[in-house]
């Protein structure tokens, strides 16, 4: 229920979030098989809660704001697989993305000796391929995001 108080409190008339059913157990142990990683307990509760978080503008779906589990999955398995990356990029499995701002560049944590040990959300900006500190944990993140205090 943390989750959809918080959104609640966030929504305004123009934009919102929206909430997507909740994750199986199944789907978020398969971040955790898939990337070999220790995940965040707010990103396990999160998807306990929901399979991500959709972002609306006047009722109109606009994209994903954090992913639902599968595209997670194949976002990270793509970004690390990508053979055109390897030479434009610095490696991607020091980063779990989580979800992304529209344009291309996409929220993640940071990952040390197969753990995610700090709540700390970052930006990967896939133009000039920089990551920065954004946010101190997840739902940092959300309000911020909602309120204009993080500008990409």
């Amino acid at each position: 229920m943390k989750w959809k108080q918080i959104i609640n409190e966030m929504d305004n008339k123009s934009t919102h979030l929206r909430l997507n059913e909740p994750s199986s157990e199944l789907e978020v142990s398969q971040i955790s098989a898939e990337f070999k990683i220790e995940l965040p307990l707010e990103l396990v509760e999160f998807y306990k809660e929901t399979n991500g978080i959709c972002e609306m503008i006047n009722k109109e779906e606009i994209g994903d704001f954090i992913w639902k589990t599968e595209r997670l999955v194949e976002e990270n398995k793509a970004c690390r697989t990508n053979p055109d990356f390897k030479n434009l990029y610095m490696p991607f499995d020091c980063l779990l993305f989580i979800g992304d701002v529209g344009n291309g560049d996409n929220f993640g944590y940071s990952i040390q000796n197969n753990r995610i040990i700090k709540t700390d959300i970052f930006i990967w900006n896939h133009e000039n391929d920089s990551r920065v500190w954004v946010a101190p944990n997840l739902e940092t993140l959300v309000k911020w995001w909602m309120n204009g205090d993080i500008e990409i």
